[in-house]
């Protein structure tokens, strides 16, 4: 099973969305924010071992929960 394109599905509805993978490309993107009304959507792609900011799975699974 796979995700939905977030940014098309924000589209769908009206909306204004962006991609970002990588800390260089969120700049650009998040340019003119405060301009737009309606739904803005940045759909932020994290690596799936990644958790949180500071834990990745495999930490967890290495301190045993």
């Amino acid at each position: 099973m796979r995700s939905p394109d977030f940014v098309k599905l924000a589209e769908a509805y009206g909306g204004w969305a962006g991609c970002v993978e990588t800390t260089v490309k969120c700049a650009p993107l998040s340019t003119g924010d405060e301009a737009r009304s309606g739904i803005r959507l940045l759909h932020l792609v994290t690596d799936v071992e990644v958790i949180s900011s500071y834990r990745t799975i495999s930490d967890l699974r290495e301190a045993g929960g």
